[in-house]
């Protein structure tokens, strides 16, 4: 015969008593489950857990009706109090747990919470992060607003100076092709630019002196000044103002001996260096009658050595000088009659030519104008002052040396300390 709690209150009670022990426990497990989720920062899912109470409770209420029922049946008042305590352990039971998912509800909540601001915190510093990237994008572009600026300028600067090299390559495949005529040259009009003086309204820079050197602070400011000097004797202009002039001067000069030197023939080194510096730009100052006058920047377009026949399509003043200059000679007028012949075949079918260069005016250095006008005075000082040497003159005047201001310096020195202004030398 089977024997069932009904009939056996002991097991009934050692069962109440296992179902004590088994809620305890139940409790423990809940408490390290919380502590758990509460170290590890894990979401537990909650349904689960709470569909695993339900089915505790459902075991709890099938075990308290069984008690119930086997309590009924049971003679004896050892056995009456066990039903209370199976309610009071029920009730424990169902209360911990209640607690076990509050707590957890709350352990979520938690969790959830902290989870948020951890997500507000991102999005602070990742709104933070885009103002700083949106500020420097911001830069970048205005960088490169000013990059593409400047390359446009670039470029406009290298399309003008490239228009510029074509044209001048135009200009020296011209001449090459065709040799350099004066006559055209100087009768083909030139338009003057707006930016650039015309004579009558330069000022007069010397007066009653030979110009040679510039004060040395002038030389300081603006850097080396290759000068032309050009006086009004050896020159003719376009009939359109001073855009184009003609200088005509000779091939080669003789020096008589000076002292116990050797007579010698030198050629001319200012026209060398215009034909063999052709891109290189000059500051032409000219000498009109007792006054000189700064023209403006020339540049040297082309030149040629005249035949007798081409010599005589220009101002025959002019050049006769050229001619007369051969010799180094204090008085350059006219030559001694004993060496007029002589230099007169050797300009007819000799070594000894006319030379014509061309120059054409390409700018005005305003700013050099005005510095030399607010230093007249200077200017008048330092020349009239004492002939140099050659080494102190070049020290003082960077660039070449005009043959007028070569021989306004070697008046003193290569006629000697003892000859008259109208002294000829003797052959």
């Amino acid at each position: 015969m089977d024997i069932t709690i009904v009939d056996d209150p002991e097991l009934a009670q050692d069962l109440v008593k296992l179902l004590h022990d088994k809620l305890r426990q139940a409790r423990l497990e809940l408490q390290e489950l919380r502590e758990a989720s509460y170290k590890e920062t894990v979401l537990i899912d909650s349904t689960a857990l709470r569909s695993e109470n339900e089915t505790l409770r459902d075991e709890l209420r099938a075990l308290q009706t069984r008690l119930s029922s086997a309590a009924q049946h049971v003679d004896g008042e050892d056995i009456n109090p066990a039903p209370a305590d199976v309610g009071d352990t029920t009730e424990g039971y169902e209360e911990g747990t209640e607690t076990a998912a509050a707590d957890q509800d709350r352990g979520i909540e938690r969790l959830q919470t902290t989870q948020l601001q951890k997500y507000r915190m991102k999005y602070k510093d990742a709104r933070a992060e885009i103002a700083e990237l949106q500020e420097t994008l911001r830069i970048l572009q205005s960088d490169l607003e000013r990059e593409k600026t400047g390359l446009s300028e670039c470029m406009m600067h290298i399309e003008a100076t490239q228009a510029g090299i074509n044209d001048r390559n135009a200009v020296c495949a011209t001449h090459e092709a065709e040799p350099f005529d004066p006559a055209t040259f100087i009768s083909t009009p030139r338009p003057s630019a707006l930016d650039r003086p015309r004579a009558s309204s330069l000022q007069s820079l010397l007066r009653s002196q030979p110009l040679s050197q510039l004060p040395p602070y002038v030389i300081e400011k603006f850097g080396p000044i290759d000068m032309l000097l050009l006086s009004s004797s050896e020159v003719t202009w376009s009939g359109d103002g001073i855009e184009r002039v003609l200088w005509i001067t000779h091939s080669h000069r003789y020096r008589p001996a000076e002292g116990a030197g050797k007579a010698r023939w030198v050629s001319n080194e200012d026209a060398q260096r215009l034909q063999q510096d052709t891109n290189r730009t000059r500051e032409l100052f000219f000498r009109r009658k007792e006054d000189w006058y700064y023209y403006g920047t020339y540049r040297y377009t082309g030149s040629i050595s005249l035949s007798p026949a081409a010599a005589k399509t220009l101002d025959a003043s002019r050049v006769q000088r050229a001619k007369n200059t051969t010799i180094a000679q204090k008085d350059c007028a006219v030559l001694a009659p004993g060496i007029a012949p002589f230099f007169a075949t050797a300009y007819l079918g000799g070594p000894l030519s006319v030379q014509c260069l061309g120059l054409e005016r390409v700018g005005f250095r305003e700013e050099l104008y005005t510095a030399l006008l607010s230093s007249r005075r200077d200017v008048q000082t330092i020349n009239s002052s004492q002939p140099r040497t050659k080494k102190q003159h070049e020290r003082g005047v960077p660039g070449q040396e005009h043959p007028l201001a070569s021989t306004s310096k070697r008046r003193g020195s290569e006629a000697g300390p003892t000859s008259k202004p109208g002294k000829k030398v003797k052959h």
